[in-house]
């Protein structure tokens, strides 16, 4: 076989190797927060510090209990995924104001309503903004699809600095 022969197969050899292992390398590169970790940038650290300010000191996540009342905050309120519908309330009810839309910024409808509880549609993922005790909080709830017939839900709970919509009690809303 003659050289000038090769040059054009070993060329497409040498192109092939370079396609398949493109990227290899750089899945182990550190991402941008880890770079910025490792070399302690001062704009970075000020971001993280006035994010930290945000949450006040509650944070509770976890799983939706289904036909199961979770206590939440001081054990008084609770939540529950009552089939299709989410539950919050609790023996101080009455006490909480409270508004909700769902995870495109609508009006959630709200099911049922009295001075002891409120029900949601739950897949609708509401998100409620409640004041307790004169403290502001929020109440996320997101799906997870783990199954062709099956979601799993979650829920956070976090302390806010002041409600962004305008909350009302339940005995506002069956006044209405």
């Amino acid at each position: 076989m003659n050289i000038s022969k090769k040059w054009p197969v070993l060329g497409a050899f040498l192109v092939l190797l370079g396609i398949i292992f493109s990227g290899v390398g750089t899945k182990y590169l550190p991402e941008k927060d880890e770079i910025s970790l490792i070399f302690n940038n001062e704009a970075d650290l000020q971001q993280t510090e006035t994010k930290s300010n945000i949450d006040l000191g509650v944070n509770l996540e976890g799983e939706v209990p289904y036909l199961k009342k979770l206590p939440i905050l001081d054990k008084n309120l609770f939540i529950e995924q009552h089939y299709s519908q989410l539950i919050f309330g609790g023996v101080n009810f009455e006490f909480v104001k409270f508004a909700a839309r769902t995870d495109e910024g609508v009006k959630a409808e709200l099911l049922d309503i009295s001075n002891s509880q409120l029900k949601l549609p739950v897949f609708d993922m509401p998100y409620l903004e409640f004041e307790y005790k004169d403290k502001f909080y929020t109440l996320e709830v997101f799906g997870e699809v783990i199954g062709p017939d099956n979601i799993k839900l979650t829920y956070t709970i976090k302390n806010i600095k002041s409600a962004s919509m305008s909350l009302k009690s339940a005995a506002e809303y069956i006044g209405t």
